[in-house]
């Protein structure tokens, strides 16, 4: 059978299956989406999804979408995924929600059926150590990457941290979702800008109406615009039960000041409106907010995560505060708000800096990764690979502060955690006691009862009738033993 060189080229791709939940529209599906652009000119890419990819955010036409019911993903998502690889005889599957046990199944029946891995990390190292939901998944992850045959981090904080437990990382960071914008938008007003999930407490929308409430006093005509899902109604267990709703009220935030987007699947304009973007979150894995307002031109004001030095040069293309300070934080947005010469200077510098995440760049290591795994790489190849996408660290002073802040805070969460529950403990013991008590009363009651009963008249003369119709069965007896020893 005659195959053309077209056909030939195609067969010898690798086939990459990527594995996901549900495609919704977000940061992950936008620089996914790119990333795939790029990588089908090498590979065959399959897309594993939950449900088809919905949301305003589009797969690429070349990537295949594999698609796994939402009750297999419940019940038997490794399962359901490992059949899908044997289908497509896929050569690589990339994990990319990494703290879900069923990716972790996943990654030891890839092995088990000789096929190989690459765990693409998008949290931060130390996130499940900080999040209750995720201590039980830690140790676990630890000991499956340790058989996987790369594992990826998108900082060099994170990588560095994994670097001291197994030596299978390597430093690949999100490519630009957007193209580099040579010219500046012209700023008509003064906006600050959120974007995100916020109904996820991680993005802490408390802190950024706090700041900006503090922002108002010194520039009252300022206004934030929140771009993302956010429920202004719900009510989150870690503000007090308290909704987005109570907090402006708190605060004495007008709605007029306050602009809820919602949800976009073209994020670009208000980039190019506002004058700062402000970040709030607890931590995160690669802020591709920041990198996304870098290519037009925005700077940033951020609580300092560990990590984000890769994507933001305090002082330079945006302002790093620490953790908490809502002073420090709403003086630095003040301070780009009012000086339209620093704010365009740190626009310039900030998309210079963000040009090096480029995505035929971060492609690149990408397919780097990709045939080291598969074993396609040459030794050159190789040595291109540790150089490129080992660890680095600039200041080691800044990483060792931040490690011990970081183990600090791991350190406070655990014993809070441990008090939790000491006082669960002490609730179930007290609701036991009451029980017990309650019950050792009911039984003295019954046995008051059964008494009283057995000490009764009626009792006594129920008790002779029983004897009575009993003396017919007992005579019937002695008789039928009778003549059997007769």
């Amino acid at each position: 059978m005659y195959i053309s060189k077209k056909e030939e080229l195609s067969i010898k791709k690798t086939r990459v299956m990527f594995c996901t939940t549900h495609w919704r529209t977000g940061g992950m599906e936008r620089k996914m989406s790119n990333l795939f652009g790029e990588l089908v000119k090498y590979h065959d890419v399959y897309l594993l999804t939950v449900g088809r990819s919905g949301g305003k955010i589009k797969v690429p036409s070349e990537v295949t979408n594999v698609v796994v019911s939402e009750k297999e993903y419940k019940l038997a998502y490794s399962r359901a995924a490992i059949r899908e690889a044997l289908k497509h005889k896929v050569d690589v599957v990339v994990g990319v929600m990494n703290l879900f046990s069923g990716q972790l199944d996943l990654y030891e029946e890839c092995k088990k059926n000789h096929i190989k891995t690459i765990a693409a990390n998008s949290e931060y190292f130390f996130y499940p150590y900080l999040n209750a939901n995720n201590f039980g998944i830690v140790g676990r992850r630890q000991k499956v990457f340790a058989d996987v045959d790369a594992v990826l981090w998108q900082t060099n904080f994170s990588a560095s941290v994994y670097a001291h437990i197994n030596s299978n990382g390597y430093v690949v960071p999100n490519p630009n979702t957007f193209p580099v914008q040579d010219k500046l938008a012209a700023k008509d007003e003064k906006i600050v800008l959120c974007v995100g999930r916020f109904n996820d407490y991680v993005k802490r929308i408390d802190r950024a109406l706090l700041c900006f409430s503090k922002v108002l006093i010194s520039e009252p005509n300022a206004r934030l615009l929140i771009v993302g899902p956010c429920d202004i109604d719900l009510q989150m267990e870690e503000l007090g039960n308290k909704s987005i709703r109570d907090l402006m009220m708190d605060l004495n935030i007008s709605y007029s000041q306050v602009s809820f987007i919602g949800e976009v699947g073209m994020v670009e304009k208000y980039y190019q409106r506002a004058s700062v973007l402000l970040l709030t979150s607890n931590n995160e894995g690669f802020s591709n907010v920041i990198s996304e307002a870098a290519c037009f031109g925005l700077p940033v004001v951020y609580n300092e995560i560990p990590g984000h030095d890769d994507l933001v040069v305090d002082g330079l293309t945006g302002f790093a505060v620490k953790q908490d300070d809502m002073d420090s934080l709403a003086d630095k947005v003040v301070e780009v708000l009012r000086n339209d010469e620093l704010r365009e200077r740190m626009g310039r510098e900030a998309s210079r800096h963000v040009s090096q995440f480029d995505i035929k760049n971060i492609a690149s290591k990408w397919n780097l990764v990709i045939d080291r795994v598969t074993s396609k790489a040459t030794d050159i190849e190789n040595k291109r690979l540790i150089k490129e996408l080992g660890f680095k660290i600039n200041d080691y002073f800044k990483f060792s502060t931040l490690l011990t802040s970081e183990l600090n805070r791991i350190f406070q969460v655990s014993l809070g955690r441990n008090v939790v529950l000491a006082n669960q403990l002490l609730h179930m013991e007290d609701k036991l006691n009451s029980t017990t008590i309650r019950l050792t009363s009911e039984l003295d009651e019954l046995k008051s009862q059964y008494q009283a009963i057995v000490n009764s008249k009626a009792w006594r003369l129920a008790s002779l009738t029983r004897h009575v119709v009993n003396i017919p069965r007992l005579i019937l007896k002695y008789l039928t033993n009778r003549n059997k020893s007769v």
